[in-house]
């Protein structure tokens, strides 16, 4: 793993081509472009070997969107929204009291085989809700226990951002971060806390294009808070390569500021659930990560 130079290029790629396949290894700097853009890049290279010419737009419309959404009256109530959000919940909780600020991480990844993942999907269907609510719900329980019960923490999430096709088919940055308010009641059950937990996270959907960064000036502005809302991050990742007998492995960059990212990757569409778990090797061991991950997989299908 060696780093990109701000500096130079911020995006490199290697094409492999051998006798009875190929491939393509892309090593990006998240400045420039993120998950769904590393998938874009696999179908449109797809699309390449296979004699089509992608249709490709500007980044640049994106950023004439963002300034103007700036000077919007959206921008405005999506500010209001945070600030608000703030109020009910001033005292952040965090996994890791460790406050160094340290940025060497390592992947843990753990797989749900079909059998199970089939038991979540039946669920998930019976119930009209989604896999990244069910496990942000054992997440959340997980954390509830481990922090002496506290019912309200923010965990943050890594929304899309893209709303339009035309967004969706361009390669650049949108993603963006969001804080979602848990507002847990130990005295509920598992599925009334999920429920309670996805509506929450709709109310910060709808306000996902405010940035984080703001988020965080607004508070300190508006409130004198000068910490971070969190330190452990979810995502659900579902951009799809399509290609016959297309397969895709994405690696970590073994850095981070957050103590935990927990990706839930569900891109090879396999009927499986992998789970990565990135964290802080100053604050957790890979022993402490397999422990964390039983408890929450254990919470996860003792609802189901």
């Amino acid at each position: 793993k060696v780093s990109l130079d701000l500096y130079g290029e911020l995006c490199e790629t290697k094409i492999i081509v051998l006798p009875d396949q190929y491939g393509v290894l892309v090593k990006l700097h998240h400045l420039v472009g993120d998950a769904w853009t590393l998938a874009l890049m696999g179908n449109e290279f797809n699309e390449v070997i296979n004699g089509t010419v992608p249709e490709s737009y500007a980044y640049q419309d994106h950023i004439e969107e963002e300034d103007k959404y700036i000077q919007s009256k959206r921008y405005e109530r999506d500010k209001n929204f945070f600030l608000e959000q703030f109020t009910k919940c001033t005292e952040p909780v965090w996994l890791s009291e460790d406050r160094r600020e340290t940025y060497s991480a390592r992947r843990k990844t753990f797989v749900i085989e079909k059998e199970e993942a089939k038991k979540i999907l039946d669920y998930i269907d019976e119930k009209n809700t989604s896999a990244f609510m069910m496990f942000t719900a054992a997440v959340s329980a997980y954390i509830s226990r481990i922090k002496m019960n506290a019912e309200k923490f923010y965990i943050g999430t890594a929304v899309l951002n893209r709303s339009t096709v035309k967004e969706k088919n361009t390669t650049g940055m949108f993603v963006n971060t969001a804080p979602i308010l848990i507002e847990l009641d130990n005295t509920k059950s598992f599925e009334e806390n999920r429920s309670s937990i996805e509506a929450s996270a709709f109310s910060v959907l709808r306000h996902q294009k405010f940035n984080y960064g703001d988020i965080l000036t607004g508070i300190r502005k508006e409130y004198g808070f000068s910490e971070k809302l969190f330190d452990v991050m979810l995502s659900y990742q579902n951009a799809t390569v399509t290609g016959e007998d297309t397969e895709t492995t994405w690696y970590s960059c073994g850095m981070q500021t957050e103590s935990l990212q927990i990706h839930i990757d569900d891109r090879d569409r396999e009927g499986i659930f992998r789970i990565h778990y990135d964290y802080l090797t100053d604050r957790f061991t890979e022993e402490n990560i397999c422990r964390m991950h039983g408890h929450i997989k254990n919470l996860l299908f003792s609802s189901i």
